[in-house]
């Protein structure tokens, strides 16, 4: 979740800068949900390595 949750302020981050165009928050937040489909399909296949701050429970 910590991984998860820094990427999210790090988005928050470039999207709060000033003169941001309209184009450019779409195509981050399309990034970022590409980005969470992927880890979601790696989660399933029972690989963390995209979460460096994970922890093997099994």
């Amino acid at each position: 979740m910590v991984d998860i949750f820094e990427s999210l302020n790090s988005i928050n981050t470039r999207l709060l800068g000033q003169d941001i165009a309209v184009l450019h928050c779409h195509e981050t937040l399309a990034a970022f949900k590409m980005k969470l489909k992927r880890w979601h399909a790696k989660l399933e296949k029972g690989n963390s390595a995209p979460f460096t701050t994970a922890k093997c429970t099994h």
